[in-house]
């Protein structure tokens, strides 16, 4: 009797031993959880630049509305166009 309950309990702690290896080092584990963590902080410093692309746009946008200027100013450069009389010259 005492040897069958050494061998039961002896499988059973090998078992609980295997399941804890396999949740630390399986495909689960430990390094799914780092290369998660990777991949979110890789994402964050992504979301960073993005928002500050997406203030640069608002204040753009805000100037493109407030002031006449700046639309001059894209016309000008952008579409090379000017007023009658004026001369465009191409520096490259």
């Amino acid at each position: 009797m005492n040897i069958v309950r050494f061998v039961v309990r002896s499988l059973f702690i090998i078992e609980m031993g295997s399941l804890f290896l396999y949740s630390l080092l399986g495909s689960s584990g430990i390094s799914a959880l780092r290369d998660a963590q990777k991949a979110n902080n890789k994402l964050k410093q992504e979301l960073v630049v993005v928002h500050d692309q997406l203030v640069t746009l608002v204040n753009y946008k805000k100037d493109w509305d407030t002031y006449p200027f700046y639309k001059e100013q894209f016309i000008r450069e952008e579409l090379q166009m000017a007023k009658k009389g004026e001369e465009l010259y191409y520096i490259s």
